[in-house]
């Protein structure tokens, strides 16, 4: 995905910037650029009290984390 120069700006200085509103159950809901180190420039809705967002291909590869066996 390719975003404006200015949008990548705003996730420079603030870490975040607005890019869209999109209904998720019938409810209005902002979805915001961020920056992942890891994995680069992803969108996420705001999650939480704090407002913390994950990127996906971090969850994902977190989840296909084998359990420690203890034998």
């Amino acid at each position: 995905m390719k975003f404006p120069l200015w949008k990548r700006f705003t996730v420079w200085l603030n870490g975040r910037a607005k890019i869209e509103l999109r209904l998720i159950n019938n409810k209005p809901a902002w979805f915001y650029l961020a920056k992942c180190r890891k994995h680069g420039y992803f969108t996420d809705s705001l999650h939480g009290h704090k407002g913390y967002m994950n990127c996906p291909q971090c969850l994902d590869e977190s989840s296909r984390v084998s359990p420690v066996r203890l034998d």
